[in-house]
């Protein structure tokens, strides 16, 4: 008959080395992915952070150097841009949209203040003048929007907790999804 081990703790130990070693793993594979997330999260708001400093350096390269504006300025507006439709929603396009026309249209206004002040001997003309003006009131209207329509996209951590979150969702899908005909069950 065999001799009769005893057990001791090192005998516990390696029992148990398995299952530490996957837990470790499995902690490990777990940051990963979350170390992950968040540096996607920056790289998202890398992209639209650029594409809203972008709408400001658009706006310093063409009507503030008006007289000396060239087309690189709307050549690299144009390559800037071509990717926010990707990365901004319906709101956020509309509001470029808004801006590039409004500064197009003061771009426009500015040159024929030029054109009228070149051919009448530079007498002033006060129509030009205040559309002109209603044109800059209108874009700086917009410019001050600008942090609130950006907000939402330019977010990388929450007002809420996730649980709050969670249970706001959840919320919202079960109002949702009551048919008109099982509302009458549920008290308002």
């Amino acid at each position: 008959m065999p001799a009769q081990h005893t057990r001791d703790w090192i005998d516990y130990l390696v029992a148990f080395a398995p299952l530490v070693a996957i837990s470790v793993a499995v902690s490990v594979a777990l940051m990963q992915a979350y170390l992950q997330r968040q540096h996607l999260k920056q790289t998202l708001y890398d992209k639209r952070w650029e594409i809203r400093q972008g709408l400001q350096e658009f706006y310093e390269n063409t009507l503030t150097a008006y007289p000396k504006a060239d087309s690189s300025a709307h050549l690299a507006m144009s390559r800037l841009f071509a990717h926010a439709e990707d990365l901004y929603g319906s709101d956020v396009l509309s509001y470029i949209r808004q801006y590039c026309t409004l500064i197009g249209q003061m771009l426009a206004k500015n040159h024929e203040i030029l054109a009228h002040l070149d051919s009448h001997d530079f007498v002033d003309s006060p129509e030009l003048h205040k559309e002109y003006g209603e044109l800059s009131e209108a874009f700086t209207s917009l410019v001050h929007k600008q942090k609130e329509v950006f907000r939402p996209y330019l977010q990388l951590h929450h007002d809420q907790s996730w649980f709050a979150r969670f249970a706001t969702r959840v919320n919202r899908w079960v109002n949702q999804e009551v048919p008109a005909e099982l509302k009458s069950r549920y008290p308002s």
